[in-house]
């Protein structure tokens, strides 16, 4: 039972990122399923979703005086591996009797930024502090302020179909920006001075200013007005062909010059069947990997050298942009070996999904990105998810979110029941398993036997896996789940369907 409630809190409140990359100009890249983060302490900049980029150590006056960043000290970076949260620090630095440091967290759902200040001074002073996005304008950014006094978040977005498409919201959890935003949607050529505070501080006063930055998306159902292939709202944002997490994309409409001509009443499996044709007829490099030294694709560049080989990163996301331009939703998915990186496509119709899988080698990697779905919205601005401020400890549920530990107490009432059942009401777990007690089994399954391992350079994944995964190599392929059970500690339902994944991802293969 202890073991139980460690994985419930772990599953309740750990949720990971993924260490996907750190490229040659020091992008520290991390992604979840919601979300994508860019940290570069080189070049001080923080980059949320593809969307919004600020300094992580802002611009701090006092006296007159700005005070520097400090060499900031940061988690080290092992692509490939998954963490349940990534900090860097900037340790304090003095000037204009102020000491200032900042330190920053990503998260699976968020980014946190949190700035202290303190006054070492004898006299009270004004402390102006400065977080300047460095994305140029338009921008439309949704103050909610006009309506609600007392919100602490603003919205950010690009100006795609306004403020209804992909955007960051930044929620303040204690000071707000003291510039106010006269209406609720202001459209802004430039930045600067959105996120700006005028603090007094005290003699030997200490203040944070404390943010928090996520990805979000604000659908526009009248959109998809007239698309034939009636892609669901919840796949929206993979429809913009502006939006990119991820990678730095130049020569957008590229594949315009290699898309081919489509009958009318083509359906969406033979668009993307025409698609997935025109680039399986360009060879590939060698391997079809990338190193991902640089996020930055120019897909102008890539249709130019098609005939001397692409890569399978620039294969996916030409078909993403096929797809996406023929009003189908896709997105991209990134898998990990041994310092390179293969990439694939996954389209939507409907409740289907079509994969694109360049050279037919996705299997052989562990997946680091997965095109990250944002919190999203239909309608008004005031209904968000984020229109309370992003919470910490709570799990949610498309619009409903409540506390993960109410979750954690909930699962754990379920566990004591099932638990009870099972050591005290064996007869009627016998009957629902299609057992009768102390005698065989009236349904048996096929799953003990014999495997010959097909990948032995498989690394599993999780602790189930890597426990089965190592019984397994130990005992020569032989498996009896009562055995396993006793040796992994985990129940011969878990060590069976173990096995079943496995064997449905061909890395091992049933002999006897």
């Amino acid at each position: 039972m202890k073991r139980l409630f460690s994985l419930l809190l772990i599953v309740a409140l750990c949720s990971a990122m993924s260490m996907v990359v750190k490229t040659e100009d020091g992008t520290a890249v991390l992604s979840s399923p919601s979300l994508t983060v860019k940290l570069n302490s080189r070049q001080n900049l923080m980059d949320i979703g593809g969307t919004l980029s600020v300094p992580m150590f802002p611009i701090v006056k006092s006296k007159g005086v700005t005070i520097k960043a400090s060499t900031p000290k940061e988690t080290p970076f092992r692509a490939g591996e998954e963490v349940s949260s990534y900090g860097l620090s900037y340790p304090e630095n003095f000037g204009g009797d102020v000491f200032a440091s900042v330190d920053i967290e990503a998260t699976d759902s968020y980014v946190s930024q949190v700035i202290h200040l303190d006054n070492n001074g004898e006299k009270a002073l004004t402390v102006e502090v400065s977080i300047n996005p460095t994305n140029g304008g338009p921008y439309y950014i949704f103050a909610p302020y006009k309506r609600n006094p007392s919100s602490s978040y603003l919205w950010f977005s690009p100006p795609l179909a306004k403020e209804r498409a992909d955007g960051v919201v930044a929620t303040f959890d204690r000071v707000r920006p003291t510039f106010d935003q006269p209406k609720e949607i202001n459209l802004k050529d430039s930045l600067a001075q959105v996120l700006s505070w005028n603090l007094q501080l005290a003699a030997g006063e200490k203040k944070d200013i404390s943010i928090k930055y996520a990805s979000g998306y604000v659908n526009n159902e009248t959109l998809l007005e007239g698309d034939p292939y009636s892609p669901s709202y919840s796949k929206q944002y993979l429809l913009n062909t502006d939006s990119e997490p991820l990678f730095k994309i130049e020569g957008a409409g590229a594949s315009s010059s290699i898309k081919p001509s489509l009958d009318k009443t083509a359906t969406g499996t033979d668009a993307l069947d025409a698609f997935k044709q025109v680039l399986d007829s360009i060879a590939s490099t060698p391997t079809s990997e990338s190193t991902l030294a640089t996020l930055n694709v120019n897909l102008n560049d890539a249709v130019k050298k098609s005939g001397l080989g692409l890569d399978s990163i620039e294969k996916a996301l030409l078909f993403r942009e096929m797809s996406r331009s023929q009003g189908i939703p896709c997105g991209i998915v990134v898998g990990y070996k041994g310092g390179n990186y293969y990439a694939w496509a996954v389209a939507y119709l409907g409740l289907s999904k079509f994969t694109y899988d360049p050279a037919g080698k996705m299997r052989d990697y562990k997946v680091v990105y997965t095109e990250p779905e944002p919190p999203n919205c239909r309608g008004d601005m005031y209904s968000c998810p984020w229109s309370a401020g992003l919470r910490t400890g709570m799990v949610c549920l498309g619009p409903i979110c409540f506390s993960a530990y109410i979750l954690i107490a909930a699962l754990a009432i379920v566990a004591i029941a099932v638990f009870a059942v099972f050591q005290y009401k064996t007869d009627v777990v016998y009957k629902m398993m299609g057992l009768q007690k102390g005698k065989k089994a009236i349904i048996k399954d096929k799953i003990n036997g014999s495997y010959a391992i097909v990948n032995e350079k498989f690394i599993p994944n999780g602790p189930l896996e890597s426990l089965v995964w190592n019984a397994l190599r130990r005992r020569g392929g032989a498996f009896d789940s009562a055995g396993y059970a006793t040796e992994t500690g985990f129940s011969e339902v878990l060590v069976k369907s173990a096995i079943e994944k496995l064997v449905e991802r061909g890395i091992i293969r049933r002999i006897k």
